[in-house]
């Protein structure tokens, strides 16, 4: 296993191959596209839920057990989102 010279140099899983150069903090086009794709589809599936949960207790005055199953997940998710 190939150990850094300095001790704040990131070392990938592999040694890169000979002539390129490491790059850990730039982002690629396609990188890009799946956060905004993710960033999209996690937000469509949050008003969906909002809205069962919205259905459930304010029109059909009837909350259930499931609803504890989608929504806990849904925001669960939100303390994974967040930057560390």
């Amino acid at each position: 296993m190939a150990s850094p010279t300095n001790s704040t140099q990131l070392v990938g899983l592999m040694p890169a191959p000979e002539g390129v150069t490491p790059d850990f903090f730039s982002r690629t086009t396609t990188q890009t596209t799946f956060i905004l794709l993710f960033a999209i589809m996690w937000g469509l599936a949050t008003i969906c839920v909002i809205l069962r949960l919205y259905t459930r207790a304010i029109l059909v005055k009837n909350v259930g057990w499931d609803e504890r199953e989608y929504s806990i997940p849904d925001l669960m998710i939100v303390d994974k989102l967040k930057p560390s």
